[in-house]
């Protein structure tokens, strides 16, 4: 669940912005960045608990490896997708180091919203039960913030609408193979 999402994450965030430095030697993401980040993603945290899972009537204990299975698995393989997404734009596109740090930016702010959605149930993130209303309006409803602000340039260099929808494609499409491939190493 929930707490599965809070690990992947930070795993997420702290290995790709930690390798960045440490591997490539420069900060992806700006501290105004960084800022804009946490207060999106805090905006729409506040919403799951008017989520639609399941809740068990009697105290959970916790499978922890089955969470940290989980976790890991989203977390590293985002790390993995943002590390693919910034080799390929330093190698095929012609775009300033500013403007690098912003699809960075946004790479972490939609796919890590998208996160929710593939670690909120055991299945594939298409099935009941469905994600309510609030939540997903305000998950949407900060992404499309996040998108603005790096479309037009609100504080952080803009990048234009063809890069933004190319982020966000490319958000869509790593969801979808993590979610896949996650409910099929779930069984294993």
């Amino acid at each position: 669940g929930y707490a599965t999402f809070r690990i992947a994450e930070t795993t997420r965030m702290i290995l790709f912005m930690g390798g960045a430095i440490l591997f490539f030697g420069f900060f992806p993401v700006t501290p105004i960045q960084i800022v804009l980040l946490a207060l999106l993603n805090d905006i729409a945290i506040m919403t799951i608990s008017v989520d639609n899972v399941p809740t068990p009537h009697r105290p959970v204990r916790w499978d922890m490896t089955r969470v940290l299975t989980m976790a890991g698995y989203v977390g590293i393989g985002g790390v993995l997708f943002t590390v693919l997404l910034l080799w390929l734009t330093r190698t095929y596109l012609d775009v300033s180091f500013a403007m690098l740090q912003t699809m960075m930016f946004l790479k972490l702010l939609v796919a890590g919203h998208f996160t929710i959605f593939l670690t909120r149930n055991l299945g594939y993130f298409w099935e009941k039960p469905y994600p309510h209303w609030a939540l997903v309006a305000a998950l949407e409803g900060t992404q499309i913030l996040g998108t603005l602000a790096a479309v037009y340039g609100f504080l952080i260099e803009p990048i234009g609408w063809p890069l933004a929808l190319m982020v966000w494609a490319y958000a869509l499409v790593e969801m979808t193979i993590l979610g896949i491939t996650k409910v099929w190493m779930m069984k294993l």
